[in-house]
């Protein structure tokens, strides 16, 4: 296994960790929570400037990469969901996008031999959750809005997956068997 397979899988791993510092009572289950959601946050950059710097980049490597990610995010809203710390509308709406997105990565890559990469909107979007988990996660006012804000960012990125998965496959995105 390469060292940015490693850092990747080594994110997933230490997911419970987060959970349970999220549903800890009081500041110090927080403030861990934070720290480790923040490196984990972090950690997902430097997988990918291992992989690319040293020339590592695999299949392997950019599925599971997104797949980090994509839990990473479901885990610390799941925590704060349990904590009442949000409502589950924003929890909902996102994880329902990124399943949208995942199942359309996936067809990518059984039909083409590739996966969508994220552009512009997808790397915009990923920044607004990662932010607005960390503004709730602290406690800050307005932290509910800035989630709402990071759906939105979503939603928008989601359509954007949409059309190019439309133009690389008109085929499947209208539903036909051909």
């Amino acid at each position: 296994m390469n060292p940015a397979n490693a850092i990747t899988l080594f994110r997933i791993l230490l997911l419970p960790i987060l959970l349970a510092f999220l549903l800890t009572p009081g500041d110090l289950g927080g403030i861990w929570a934070l720290i480790l959601f923040g490196g984990l946050a972090l950690s997902d950059y430097f997988d990918g400037v291992v992989a690319r710097s040293l020339h590592l980049e695999s299949k392997f490597g950019a599925t599971f990469d997104h797949i980090a990610d994509k839990l990473l995010v479901a885990t610390a809203l799941l925590g704060l969901l349990a904590t009442k710390a949000i409502s589950p509308w924003p929890v909902a709406l996102i994880l329902a996008r990124e399943f949208l997105v995942l199942g359309l990565r996936i067809l990518d890559a059984g039909e083409v031999g590739k996966i969508l990469a994220a552009e512009g909107l997808g790397k915009a979007k990923t920044v607004s959750q990662l932010v607005a988990i960390g503004w709730l996660i602290l406690g800050w006012p307005y932290g509910e809005g800035l989630l709402w804000i990071a759906v939105a960012l979503t939603w928008v990125s989601a359509g954007d997956y949409w059309l190019r998965f439309q133009r690389a496959h008109p085929a499947e995105a209208a539903g036909s068997n051909e």
